[in-house]
């Protein structure tokens, strides 16, 4: 009996790398070096889910993770397990707290197991948007295929300046602003496109400092996106939870500088136009 069940967890576990198959693997494995040491066994009913037991230790394993400012490679192991228990549970909170555990660790090494994530249907899609916000923030270009609402689709990041540049404020409002609309939206380039023209606008002006509030920020990127999803500014604010002043007083002061630079380029076209009429005088 015991090597039918290693067989059979082993095999399930080939398939799908499912935590709870592995969990169940090892239990059968140690039952049956402890029934050959004249231990008694106890049965226990197959759920596709772990005792409460093994509950209680990955609680306290994400809780440690969660407190560590670093992470070590063995660390990133264990994130890993214990994101597929989450995803084979279904377990939304225990799925939410790893990607706060993924938001201070390197991408990089584990990019390829979240992009994986991103089309597991198990996964839910705000869990998804997470990640989608995790990897714009660490300024991926290139394409991601991902599953939201059962739907493929294929995701295209641009290049955005500001994380390249290393603008904190710049960077978390797309990366929010980017992981509200990913569910919705297929093409957004267009966010993209006008984070880059905001941050150019304003980057070697004093204003930058005066943009502080990350959600506001990222609700004027997406009023300027023209993204039909949502019809309003106060809609906007409930969208991402932002003050509706403070989107105001953003979007005075980026109106300020397109006025400013318009004025400027108008004053330096006259300029020219006047030399050039000179130069036409002194040659007559």
């Amino acid at each position: 009996k015991f090597d039918d069940a290693i067989n059979v967890f082993s095999k399930c576990y080939r398939i799908n790398e499912s935590y709870i198959n592995l969990y169940y693997l090892k239990l059968a494995e140690k039952a049956k070096i402890e029934y050959s040491n004249g231990k008694e066994i106890k049965p226990l009913a197959y759920t596709f889910d772990v005792q409460d037991t093994e509950k209680t230790k990955i609680t306290k394993k994400v809780n440690k993770l969660i407190s560590k400012e670093s992470l070590t490679n063995n660390d990133l192991d264990e994130v890993i397990n214990l994101f597929l228990y989450a995803v084979d549970a279904k377990h939304f909170e225990l799925q939410s707290s790893i990607i706060t555990i993924l938001a201070k660790t390197n991408l990089n090494k584990l990019f390829d197991f979240i992009k994986s994530m991103l089309l597991n249907i198990n996964v839910y899609d705000r869990i998804k948007s997470g990640i989608v916000s995790l990897i714009v923030s660490e300024g991926f270009v290139g394409e991601i295929d991902a599953v939201f609402a059962n739907t493929l689709k294929r995701l295209k990041f641009n290049e955005a300046l500001f994380v390249k540049d290393g603008c904190k404020v710049f960077t978390e409002a797309y990366s929010v602003c980017v992981g509200r609309i990913v569910a919705l939206e297929e093409d957004f380039t267009c966010i993209t496109d006008v984070a880059n023209e905001l941050y150019t606008l304003i980057k070697d002006t004093k204003y930058l400092d005066n943009i502080i509030d990350v959600k506001s920020l990222g609700a004027v990127i997406f009023e300027y996106s023209k993204i039909k999803t949502i019809k309003n500014r106060r809609e906007f604010a409930k969208f991402f939870n932002a003050n509706l002043k403070t989107i105001k007083e953003y979007k005075q002061i980026f109106e300020n500088l397109k006025l400013y630079n318009q004025l400027k380029n108008d004053y330096l076209d006259v300029l020219e136009e006047v030399s050039i009429s000179n130069d036409n005088n002194k040659k007559v």
